[in-house]
């Protein structure tokens, strides 16, 4: 049994004891529950039953402290004021211990408490006890929740198949009932709504302790305080002794409601609905919240508000959708906390984990980006410091087309793989002459690249379409502002990656070779080359008003060459364009690039006629804006030693600390370079 399915009759007891003589000995003995039942939020559901309380008590009493704490449920209401942040302070004799408790800023930076109370009003410790009942309450329930209907599912297609036993189809029918008995009382209604406005309640009273730092400023006050977009420079750091359960457990459940009850979360009334996105908009900031993978549940969170295609829900999003685009500050701040995130998982997340994250920020990102929320104004700050490393767009580009690279390289290996596998298994007799251990080995291997292919595939796409949908026309966004999105992706810091890598992933997918990638069904890894063909090209049409990408192209010796467009033409004609236009506007960047290239053949000769302290020493290509490298007194091309420093730091030459602010510019040998330059084309053109 899922051990939810009976009301608990105690609950008015709860009640009278709150007015007794009893009421502390009683929020004691809830503490000690919750501190004894602690190990739900970590064990794993199969063992919980061990250790711990049943789901339903937990879960029923998380439903009397909510109950309790209706008098203060409002996030309006002035009673907020008097919950006490010391409660959960590291000298606190509070009734929740907090040894071993991650706050949302490092400890480090609390405040230095002079005092502490002894004890806590009872709205205080009730918010508290809440929160806390609430995370160990839900967090279980819904990941079994989760499990029994995806093993429903699953038992689903067998019966569909007609190859099962009478025991089968019993088990089937007891996990369809104890899904039943869940769903009854896990998603209540009434019970979800009441938890909503808790998290909206405590949702307001975090921004006001982490904003209204001046006295003046209620709970009330808040809202208004921030509908102008800005935010100071740093959050109080009361934060540092507020749990971080606080926000993740916040975000958990508007997730899971989405998934489970999205209609509750759509009736919710509006006004509640935007002190929630206040809160994980302020919260999405890394400096209110260090922790990228603490950022990643609030971004997964902000996608409730927004339509979701993936699952193809039926449950309207227009309140939702409304709510977040008339919230100024998210329209004004979410964009950079976006791509902010997006840069700091790089480093600050497990490799498996950083893809997960990106894959829930490309679908709010793209959503942003669509609705004239100011995500695109980052691209202004590329312009004027288009060698400067630590411009926030440049590093999310630079980290977009690796993601790209890498992605799109892992599913082309993955289906190469798999190919030769479907190949050994269809040639029964070579396939019968492998033991029956090979034979295994080589299942296991097959699964396991077509489970990988499959994500690879996924989040390449997501990859490619932003990159798509930020260099095209955007409704609502200016000709202007467009112009430097695209070309902050032509940077010299950045061009030559854009470039290669559409070069080689177009010629993958038109060229002969293409063959090595067929298997027997695309659909098992989610493979739609037709689709990646039409958005790469809608790429290449994008950029086409930029000449250094036009040029770049021809450059691009190892994946460049004459009939790469004339293939990419002769396929696209034999798929479903729904746009007639596209091969027409491809010819258009076919004849751009040829022309270019002819200035390209120039450009290689002259580096073959060109004296060695011309060239960069790193490509040997000839310098257009030759720099010295101050410790190891190496001279290279500025835009060659900006792209090595944008992925590593130091001098290649001697592996010292090295920034674009230390190279010192060497104005007199450019001059002399430009000069010979321009004597050997005019030379050239003489002998012409």
């Amino acid at each position: 049994s899922s051990g939810i399915n009976a009301e608990w009759p105690l609950r008015p007891g709860f009640y009278l004891l709150m007015k007794s003589p009893a009421k502390e000995a009683t929020l004691t003995w809830i503490a000690k529950c919750l501190e004894a039942n602690s190990n739900r939020s970590k064990l794993a559901a199969s063992f919980m039953a061990l250790s711990c309380a049943s789901d339903g008590f937990m879960l029923n009493l998380s439903t009397v402290l909510v109950k309790l704490s209706i008098p203060f449920l409002n996030p309006l209401n002035p009673k907020l004021q008097v919950i006490d942040v010391r409660f959960t302070a590291p000298n606190s004799k509070s009734l929740l211990p907090q040894e071993g408790v991650d706050t949302i800023l490092p400890r480090d930076t609390r405040p230095n408490t002079t005092t502490v109370p002894d004890s806590f009003n009872f709205i205080t410790t009730c918010f508290y006890l809440t929160h806390r009942a609430l995370q160990l309450a839900y967090t279980a329930p819904f990941d079994k929740y989760r499990q029994l209907l995806k093993s429903l599912m699953e038992s689903q297609r067998l019966l569909s198949s007609g190859e099962t036993t009478p025991e089968f189809r019993k088990q089937f029918e007891d996990m369809y009932i104890e899904q039943l008995e869940m769903k009854t009382h896990l998603l209540k209604p009434d019970s979800i709504s009441q938890v909503l406005l808790f998290y909206a309640s405590s949702s307001n009273w975090l921004c006001h302790l982490s904003v209204g730092q001046d006295d003046t400023v209620t709970v009330s006050d808040i809202r208004g305080a921030l509908a102008g977009g800005e935010l100071p420079e740093r959050p109080s750091n009361c934060l540092a002794v507020v749990p971080s359960y606080f926000v993740s457990a916040t975000c958990q459940f508007l997730i899971n409601v989405r998934y489970f009850e999205e209609e509750n979360l759509e009736n919710f009334v509006s006004e509640n609905l935007d002190f929630l996105i206040t809160f994980l908009v302020v919260f999405c900031n890394n400096k209110w919240v260090p922790n990228p993978h603490t950022r990643a549940e609030i971004v997964e969170a902000l996608t409730v508000f927004i339509p979701n295609h993936r699952t193809k829900s039926s449950v309207p999003t227009h309140n939702r959708e409304r709510a977040l685009c008339s919230n100024r500050l998210a329209l004004e701040r979410l964009g950079r906390s976006l791509i902010s995130l997006f840069v700091d998982i790089e480093h600050g997340a497990e490799f498996d984990y950083k893809f997960q994250y990106r894959y829930h920020i490309f679908e709010i990102l793209e959503y942003v980006w669509a609705n004239n929320f100011a995500v695109h104004k980052l691209a202004l700050e590329v312009q004027g410091r288009e060698d400067d490393t630590t411009v926030l767009f440049t590093r999310f580009i630079k980290l977009l087309l690796n993601d790209a690279n890498f992605l799109l390289d892992e599913a082309l290996r993955g289906l190469e793989e798999i190919r030769k596998i479907e190949i050994l298994k269809n040639n029964e007799e070579e396939w019968m002459k492998l033991d029956v251990q090979t034979r295994q080995t080589k299942l296991r291997s097959y699964n396991e690249l077509v489970r990988m292919c499959t994500s690879h595939n996924i989040l390449s796409v997501e990859t490619i379409k932003c990159i798509r949908y930020m260099t095209a026309r955007c409704n609502g966004m200016s000709e202007e502002d467009r112009k430097s999105v695209t070309y902050a992706f032509v940077t010299p810091l950045l061009c030559d990656t854009l470039v290669t890598m559409l070069n080689y992933y177009l010629k993958e997918l038109v060229a002969e070779t293409q063959i090595k990638y067929k298997i027997m069904r695309f659909s098992d890894v989610k493979f739609r080359p037709g689709d990646l063909l039409q958005a790469i090209v809608s790429i290449y049409i994008n950029m086409s008003e930029e000449e250094a990408f036009l040029a770049a192209i021809p450059r691009d010796g190892r994946s460049y060459y004459p009939r790469l467009f004339l293939d990419t033409s002769a396929k696209l004609a034999k798929l479903t364009v729904n746009n007639p236009d596209v091969i027409t506007q491809l010819e258009e960047v076919k004849d751009k690039v040829e022309k270019l290239a002819v200035s390209h053949e120039e450009e290689e000769a002259l580096t073959d006629r060109a004296p060695n302290c011309y060239l960069d020493p790193i490509l040997g290509t000839l310098m257009s804006e030759p720099v010295l490298l101050p410790t190891s007194k190496v001279i290279v091309d500025r835009s060659v030693i900006a792209k090595h420093l944008l992925s590593d730091p130091i001098d290649p030459f001697n592996r010292q600390a090295l920034t674009m602010a230390d190279v010192i510019p060497q104005p007199e040998l450019r001059d002399e370079i430009a000069r010979w330059k321009e004597e050997q084309l005019r030379n050239g053109s003489d002998n012409c």
